[in-house]
This record gives C-alpha cells, structure tokens and sequence, in this order.
C-alpha cells in the first residue's frame, strides 16, 4: 500500500490518515485490503503512543477477518495487542496473547510472526521481574530472527540480550550485543536502534569505567543529536559515577518503563549526593509510574532507594531488603546492600555496617562493577573514621 511507503518516508500521520480512509465503509477497498489498512491503522497509532485508539481498530479488525482465513494477520494483530497490553500495565494479558500468538505462529510456520511473539514474552517477562524467562524468550526471538535472515530484528533482539547480560553482571557479553547493534542500525538505516545501543554501551563504560568508550559514545551521540530515553538513563547513572554527580531535571513528561527508570535513577542520584528532600519528586514520580505499569522490578528498585531517602523509617524496609538481595538484577542487589549499610549506621549497628559495607566490596568486586566497588570503599574508609 502507498500508505505503508508514506509511513517508511517517516510521514506516519499521513499513512494512518490514509489507512482510516481505506479502512472506511467509505474507502470501497476489498476486504483484504481494508483488513491490511487496520492492522497498519493500529501499528502506527501504538507508534505514536495511542494505544487506547488502537484497541478499536483491532477489534474491527478482528470482526473483519472473523470469516477469513488470514492466519498471518492475525498472529500480527496478536503481537500487537500484546504490546498494547503492555503498554497499559496488563502484564499477564500481555503474557497470555504472547504465548497464543506464539502458538499460532508455530502451527502456521510464520517464523517472523513467532519471532515478534517472543519478543513479547520476553518484554513482559522483564516487566514482571522474571529475568530467566525473559532471556529464554529473548535468544528464542534472536534465534528465528537469524533464520528469517531479518538482520536488524536480528540484531535488536540481540541488543535486549545485551541489557539483561549486563544485568546479571556480564558487562563483556553485553558490549559485544551492543556492537553488533550499533553496527546494525548504523549500516542498515535503523536509528533508534543505534541509539539505544549507544545507551547500553555507555552503560557498560559506567560498571567497567572506561572512559574511552564513554567519550566515545558521548562524541557519537552528540553527533546524532537525536533525544533517548535510555541515553538519559544511562548518562544520569555516568555522572553519578564519575562526572560531576549532578542529577539531571525531572521531566515535565513521559511515560512508560524508561521514564519510570530515570526518575528512579535522579531520586537515586540526590540521595547519594546527600540531598533527600531534593530526592521526593522524582522518588514520587518512580513510584507513580511503576505502579501504573505494574513494573515489578522498578517498583522494587524504587523501594531501595526510598530506603535511603528516608533512612530512619523502618517500617517495610526488612521486606524491601529481602527482596532486593533475592533479585537477578544486580544493580538493585548492590545499591541495597550500600543502602542497608548506611541506614544501619544511622541507627548506631556499627559493627553490622561495616559488614554490610565489606559484603558490597566482595560482591562488586566479583561483578566487577566499578561504581558499586567505589562505593563500598568510601563506606568503609568512612565507617572507619
């Protein structure tokens, strides 16, 4: 369809305007057309963030085909209401139709259907904190993507791979995803997908400290101009580390897992940097959004932090440590062993401080996470004071 051309062009209102009048009883299309135009209608309504618009179009797409056999379409369809169901914190819908529509796919050998399907699972498994199924699901998607010989696919779901490597500590792997990546979407058109490789790059130069790579990556995303939220998730957390400490400004909007994680991290930065109160809006924020898409990890994380916003309050905080410890993203696992050393030092545990201190210097030194490392030794040089 020429709507499908105008929405590669990157005119994505002019191709749904134009799908709406296909799609109309007014549009005269044959019925297979009309059914391809909603299902474009209603990927570039998710596209532009109106998920809610794009749940009517799906339905009338589904009355459509209800007496068609369109098999494909309808494993597409599927995905995408998976999406939209993740968008709208509908996290086991969102596992529910992932899984159907995988099931669909396989039936129908429609190796790039269950490959989008996959990357759904994998995306709610994430959501909901299941780090294990994710990364199954993930290298599954990866796996058809090659097969399918969808190279920049191939390569993002290799980048997802990337992120969850460097959750459990493996900074190696994910700098070799994140190349490839980047090599991926700069050789092959895809934009977004370089950027947000840039954001996991310069993510591992934060936990290994290097700084080549970091002012690699900061020359490189200068030169693309280009905004990302993943890049100011990952800027915040180098600054933090090793700038100038400062917390970037809350935005005034946004939406979605990637503003609920920089809230989180600001909040973050300016109770390190000794500022609580400066810590309460964004912390609000984190906390809000979390909950609103029932992101389980970040809610999690967001409690850790709150921990030592408000390091005297003692009310949740045994559970939020417990929970934290037994997380598979070693980010959360390290901050809340600082934060349990400092707040125990508050309450005159002296000596338990300092275990907790030396307990975050051995596990950062075995991940080999620079921050985290530094941390514990400003702990333990000042518990010693």
């Amino acid at each position: 369809m020429r709507a499908e051309h105008r929405r590669r062009e990157g005119d994505g209102r002019g191709a749904l305007a134009r799908c709406l009048r296909l799609a109309s009883a007014q549009g005269g299309a044959p019925p297979e057309v009309a059914a391809r135009a909603l299902l474009v209608a209603a990927e570039i309504r998710v596209e532009l963030g109106q998920h809610d618009d794009a749940l009517p179009l799906l339905d009338r797409l589904r009355d459509l085909t209800a007496t068609r056999a369109t098999g494909r379409l309808e494993i597409q369809a599927t995905q995408l209401r998976a999406e939209v169901a993740i968008a709208r914190g509908e996290l086991e819908e969102a596992l529910r139709l992932a899984r159907a529509g995988a099931a669909h796919a396989v039936k129908l050998g429609d190796r790039m259907g269950l490959a989008r399907c996959y990357q759904r699972l994998g995306h709610a498994s994430l959501l909901v904190g299941d780090r294990v199924a994710a990364e199954e699901a993930e290298v599954a998607a990866r796996r058809q993507f090659v097969s399918a010989r969808a190279r920049l696919a191939a390569a993002e779901a290799g980048l997802h791979l990337g992120e969850l490597a460097l959750g459990r500590g493996d900074a190696t792997s994910a700098r070799r995803f994140a190349e490839e990546a980047l090599g991926a979407g700069t050789r092959l058109g895809g934009a977004r997908l370089a950027r947000n490789a840039r954001a996991l790059l310069l993510e591992v130069a934060v936990v290994t400290a290097d700084d080549l790579l970091a002012e690699r990556m900061r020359d490189e995303s200068l030169r693309d101009g280009a905004a990302s939220p993943a890049w100011d998730v990952a800027w915040q957390r180098w600054t933090r580390a090793f700038g100038d400490g400062n917390a970037l400004a809350l935005p005034a909007t946004g939406h979605g897992y990637r503003a609920a994680l920089l809230a989180i991290e600001i909040a973050r930065t300016q109770a390190e940097r000794g500022h609580p109160e400066l810590a309460a809006a964004p912390l609000q924020r984190a906390r809000l959004l979390a909950h609103g898409g029932n992101y389980r990890e970040l809610s999690l994380y967001a409690e850790v932090v709150a921990g030592e916003v408000h390091v005297l309050r003692d009310d949740t905080w045994a559970r939020t440590l417990a929970d934290a410890l037994a997380c598979k993203w070693t980010e959360i696992t390290l901050h809340a062993l600082a934060v349990d050393a400092v707040r125990t030092w508050h309450t005159g545990q002296r000596d338990r401080a300092r275990e907790r201190a030396e307990e975050l210097r051995m596990r950062a030194d075995e991940q080999a996470h620079a921050p985290a490392s530094a941390r514990a030794a400003r702990l333990l040089a000042a518990f010693r004071s």
